[in-house]
């Protein structure tokens, strides 16, 4: 049974008294939640044992992070569990309730999208839906680093199965637009019969189930039944289907010979981190993968395997029968219990070392360590970029964490601005923020971006989010005055800026009278271009899309 220990109030940061609660823990399995002075969750972590994870926090030598982390912590409360597959699932469930700011990796709750085709009806819909089993209906998935809209607009250009929510037999007026440019039957409007309907679901189906080799050689017969017939306009479009068909096949690959579901993980190993893959077989196909990172120490003695199961499936809509693992994760009875209740069904969780299941595996654990080198070797590219830009920029420390604002809007009008991060040089994008600004002056930039700094700087007077290396703002020497007189105001100045004049490419800093031109070629001006394009880009997208919802009503 689960109980609170304690609780600390808002007190001054690392007291004695809030040390002693570290040091103190009991020798027991539980969670503990770290609290800001406001008594807000800024952190969930899991224990196989308290005592001894706790005082870890008041170590000397610290990540970067960490050393954030604890400057913020001025509250701690802990939670008992009678196991530590308990306190697996209890984390899972706490850090998707209160999202806290330095859980980055388990706060999204991981619902891939599936497609959803309907059951219930005549004339069935192709949907996305990230709630498979609700229903009536087939799905098919999940799909996990694919854009859905581009999906289904893909799949209505060779399969014309409708897509709208509302349906409505034989209505009034003629079909939507879809069926003028062949992507929709039109049932709604008696276009079509039913059994020509069931025939192109039946085609899609074998589409999404990987059986293109029956689909290629039906859309064969009728291109060549068209052709004869002189009806060239189907025949070119049975022929653009069975290219489109004969690309697809390609880059599938069939790794069971049987229709199985199962999913595969391996975990890739350093010593400066950790990847975690995850392939999803459906049906007998590799239909997608999905990799993690761990930048701190794990613990456990399975590498984390356990940590990651119970967090990344509680939040997973569809659950397979199997989970195939490279290591037996710690309490896998356990884990196979709770995923089981959770599934409706027996879900078993397996780390063979031989038979179909090690091709599988040993692909899983090369992808793993693929990603793993890249995103270290990445890492180590990027100390190197943040010591030639504290060169470059003669800053007294090299910059690991870069924020960069830019302004869009058409005449002042739907006015947004975007900020990005850059850590060692690569994006962190779920740290990207976008802006509606609120009081948009007619075509003045400054203005606008003395609003989103000053929104940004209110939030990290505030505690919220770390305190960036450098600013960069872009613009000419007025912007970097404007930026430098409202760090000033909120008692920021030792935060670094500068300002990166677009046309001119000359970088205007702080207390220098003169602007600073580096070689076109030059790997600080190509990394500070590369960042401001980044926020011109965000930027853009969000006024993009501001635009065409307001042109919309």
């Amino acid at each position: 049974m689960r109980n609170t220990i304690y609780e600390t109030g808002p007190e001054s940061n690392m007291n004695k008294r809030l040390e002693s609660k570290y040091r103190s823990a009991p020798d027991k399995p539980g969670v503990y939640l770290m609290k800001d002075g406001a008594g807000r969750v800024i952190y969930v972590g899991k224990a196989k044992s308290l005592k001894k994870r706790l005082p870890a926090y008041l170590a000397k030598e610290l990540a970067a992070k960490t050393r954030s982390l604890m400057k913020r912590v001025a509250g701690l409360e802990l939670i008992l569990a009678s196991s530590e597959l308990e306190a697996l699932v209890l984390e899972g469930n706490l850090i998707k309730k209160f999202r806290p700011r330095y859980n980055v990796y388990w706060r999204d709750d991981k619902s891939f999208p599936f497609l959803r085709l309907s059951t219930d009806e005549e004339f069935p819909a192709l949907a996305v839906s990230r709630q498979p089993g609700v229903g009536r209906a087939r799905y098919f998935g999940p799909f996990v680093r694919v854009r859905m809209k581009e999906m289904l607009a893909l799949i209505s250009k060779y399969f014309a199965v409708r897509h709208c929510k509302s349906f409505r037999r034989y209505r009034q007026g003629r079909p939507c637009l879809n069926y003028q440019i062949k992507r929709c039957l039109a049932p709604c409007a008696g276009k079509v019969t039913q059994r020509e309907y069931a025939r192109e679901v039946e085609r899609l189906v074998l589409f999404l189930t990987g059986h293109n080799e029956q689909l290629c050689r039906e859309l064969t017969a009728r291109m060549k039944r068209d052709a004869v017939a002189e009806e060239y306009e189907r025949a070119a479009r049975l022929r653009d289907l069975l290219a489109a068909l004969a690309s697809f096949t390609e880059r599938q690959r069939v790794v069971q010979e049987k229709d199985i579901d199962q999913d595969v993980l391996a975990l890739a190993e350093e010593s400066r981190g950790r990847c975690l893959q995850v392939f999803f077989v459906r049906e007998g196909k590799l239909c997608g993968e999905y990799h993690v990172f761990f930048e701190r120490k794990i613990e456990a003695a399975d590498g984390g395997l356990a940590a990651f199961i119970s967090q990344f499936y509680a939040g997973i809509a569809y659950l397979p029968p199997r989970i195939i693992c490279d290591r037996v994760p710690e309490d896998r009875a356990g884990l196979e219990k709770w995923l089981t209740e959770k599934r409706g069904a027996r879900l078993v969780i397996s780390a063979p070392r031989s038979g179909r299941a090690r091709p599988l595996l040993k692909m899983a654990a090369e992808n793993a360590a693929f990603h793993l080198s890249r995103r270290l070797s990445a890492q180590l590219q990027g100390k190197e970029l943040a010591g030639k830009l504290r060169q470059a920029l003669s800053l007294k420390e090299a910059p690991g964490q870069l924020e960069a604002f830019d302004i869009s809007h058409t005449g002042g009008d739907e006015a947004v601005a975007s900020m990005v991060v850059f850590r060692d040089g690569q994006p962190d994008k779920k740290l990207y923020r976008r802006y509606k600004l609120k009081f948009p002056a007619d075509r003045d930039d400054y203005a606008m971006m003395r609003e989103v700094l000053g929104r940004r700087f209110r939030r990290l007077v505030a505690g919220e989010g770390e305190i960036p290396d450098l600013l960069l703002v872009d613009g000419g020497r007025g912007h970097l005055e404007l930026a430098s007189t409202l760090l000033a105001s909120f008692g920021l100045e030792k935060i670094n800026v500068i300002a990166l004049a677009k046309k001119e490419e000359v970088i205007y800093r702080r207390g220098r009278d003169s602007a600073l031109k580096l070689a076109a070629d030059s790997p600080v001006l190509l990394y500070l271009r590369r960042v401001r394009d980044e926020a011109h880009r965000f930027a853009q997208a969000f006024h993009h899309l501001r635009r065409k919802k307001t042109y919309k009503r």
